[in-house]
């Protein structure tokens, strides 16, 4: 797949995408075509951490970002965390706390139950996060990405996006998880 397309970096240094890669294509090509409450919205690839980042802007500036099929967090235009699904999980904030979403089956209804996440528990999501945000922004900033499809007014999503994630690093959580909050 690599071979048919530039890639920017060099080639030589990246190491071959895993197989994972090219079967999560179908599933992150609907998102990029369905994410339409994302006005600029791309996505790219990145061999060296092995992963299809789908990410994107609101009209209101907020940000989603998408780690393959498992791993997504929203934030609203404050850049401040408001929402997580993590490999099933579901996370919204709550006067500025994390929650975990639980959904309990019930006869003909499913209930949502959340619970406050202990201190340990958000430590470790946040920083999961961060790991994530610090991995992207090497690759971006060593050009070691290949952009796959955008959406965009001027092709200048990267760079936006890039001037994103030191303010995400910072970890702040949101008092709701509406994004308009």
């Amino acid at each position: 797949m690599l071979q048919s397309v530039i890639v920017h970096g060099h080639p030589n240094n990246l190491p071959v995408l895993k197989q994972a890669m090219d079967q999560s294509l179908d599933k992150t090509e609907d998102l990029l075509r369905d994410a339409t409450a994302l006005v600029e919205r791309a996505k790219i690839e990145l061999p060296e951490i092995e992963i299809l980042l789908v990410f994107g802007f609101r009209k209101n500036g907020a940000l989603s970002l998408f780690f393959g099929e498992e791993i997504a967090y929203h934030f609203n235009c404050k850049n401040e965390l408001r929402r997580a699904f993590l490999y099933g999980n579901r996370y919204k904030t709550e006067q500025r706390k994390l929650m975990r979403i639980s959904r309990i089956p019930h006869t003909s209804n499913v209930y949502l139950k959340s619970t406050v996440l202990q201190p340990e528990e958000t430590k470790k999501l946040l920083a999961d996060l961060n790991e994530r945000l610090n991995a992207v922004e090497t690759c971006l900033s060593a050009k070691h990405f290949r952009i796959v499809k955008q959406v965009s007014r001027d092709g200048g999503i990267i760079a936006r996006f890039q001037k994103y994630i030191p303010e995400l690093l910072h970890n702040k959580i949101a008092q709701t998880p509406r994004v308009d909050a």
